[in-house]
């Protein structure tokens, strides 16, 4: 397997049965800034100067998911009470009723899929050793917002179970739309729909409405992971071993437009709405079997935020782009991957800087190697991120855009 094929099977994407590489370990020590200059690269090492690839995934496996899907997103926040609109679903809340599929995680998080007897799959996150805080509830209110937003086709659910450590969902499928990506074996649903759908309701879920109080909703998360890291160089595991080359080797003002464009995503506007939170493709989980009324279920709730938002685009659409990059330089480019990005902003429609959601994409790609390094711990491969960032940053990110 080819080294950026690689970077995106490990950790937030683990391997399939077929045995693919596993990645970084999960128990690399904290280092010290000035520790980072043993982590150097070969002497052979030529970073590319075109499609960077997009590092590795933040969700390290513990053992083999037998085909389930592997991508986890972080978890900052649980409410309790279930959808009224969800699938039939086990009698029992908590996940561990029934057969286990999967488990795998980080020092952030860690993922449980169990089989329910009247059917569907547990989707269970808990606390990895690294999470800074006991998971929050989700804002009131946030339930009723995601119902609305939800059609027959994609539906925003919030947690059967939640409490400070662990939230469980039901969903109807074993992979997510990420793991669909990568395996690529064509069993997976067509994506486009998928995402053209995700940003139509997306849309809905923003819908402006009344100001919270101040307090109600959190930072959106990912940004509350990279702001005080890129600041102070400070982190677990690789974390500031890694500040420390990316500091070095971006250089003074890319590491500046880099923390203002953080800046800009959490700049208050009056456009300022309820968020998803961390809006990946690891958190879309198709169904098993398509068909009506089966919708796809996006893990929601845990996360929820308030800001612009390009915070929620951003994830997505900067996610994207590492899938495209890593396909150019494994020497497939996949134009497909294009029409996805087109698709779900087509469909999101107007509202959006599109200056703003550029930045965005790079800043959620800086944050992905941020997890990786922290949560994770090093790996050579955590390299090309360095050149993949220099080149976003001097382009504004603008390649992560559709043409215009």
């Amino acid at each position: 397997m080819d080294p950026a094929r690689r970077l995106m099977t490990t950790a937030g994407h683990p391997p399939r049965t077929t045995g693919h590489p596993t990645g970084p370990q999960t128990s690399q020590p904290a280092r010290r800034p000035e520790d980072a200059a043993r982590y150097k690269p070969p002497a052979s090492y030529t970073p590319p100067t075109t499609g960077h690839t997009t590092g590795p995934q933040t969700t390290q496996p513990t053992r083999d998911p037998q085909g389930a899907d592997s991508n986890t997103p972080e978890t900052t926040g649980h409410t309790t009470g279930p959808q009224t609109t969800q699938p039939a679903r086990c009698s029992e809340g908590a996940a561990g009723y029934g057969p286990e599929i999967a488990v795998y995680g980080t020092g952030l998080q860690t993922t449980r899929l169990t089989r329910c007897p009247q059917g569907g799959v547990h989707w269970q996150h808990t606390r990895g050793r690294n999470h800074p805080a006991p998971y929050p509830r989700i804002p009131a209110g946030f339930a009723a917002r995601a119902l609305q937003a939800s059609d027959d086709t994609l539906r925003f659910a919030t947690p059967l179970h939640a409490d400070g450590h662990s939230a469980t969902w039901h969903t109807t499928g074993t992979r997510s739309a990420a793991r669909v990506l990568l395996d690529q074996d064509g069993s997976g649903p067509p994506l486009a729909p998928l995402l053209a759908s995700l940003g139509a309701r997306l849309k809905i879920l923003h819908t402006p409405g009344p100001t919270p109080p101040p307090d109600a909703y959190a930072l959106p998360p990912g940004l509350a992971r990279l702001r005080p890291w890129l600041a102070q160089g400070r982190g677990t595991r690789a974390g500031a071993g890694f500040h420390y080359r990316l500091r070095t080797q971006l250089g003074t003002e890319r590491l500046s437009k880099l923390r203002d464009f953080t800046e800009t995503l959490l700049q208050p506007t009056a456009q300022d709405t309820v968020l998803h939170g961390w809006l990946t493709l690891g958190n879309i989980i198709p169904p098993h079997t398509p068909g009506p009324r089966t919708p796809a279920t996006v893990l929601s709730g845990t996360e929820a935020a308030h800001g612009r938002p390009e915070a929620d685009l951003a994830s997505i659409v900067g996610e994207i782009e590492e899938f495209r990059r890593t396909a150019e330089l494994s020497g497939h480019p996949d134009p497909a991957l294009g029409d996805l990005t087109t698709a779900f902003l087509h469909h999101y429609g107007p509202g959006y800087d599109p200056g703003v959601l550029a930045a965005g994409a790079v800043v959620r790609i800086a944050t992905h190697a941020h997890d990786f390094a922290n949560y994770v711990g090093w790996h050579p491969s955590l390299h090309t991120y360095i050149p993949m960032l220099a080149d976003l940053l001097d382009s504004d990110g603008t390649t992560c855009l559709p043409p215009r």
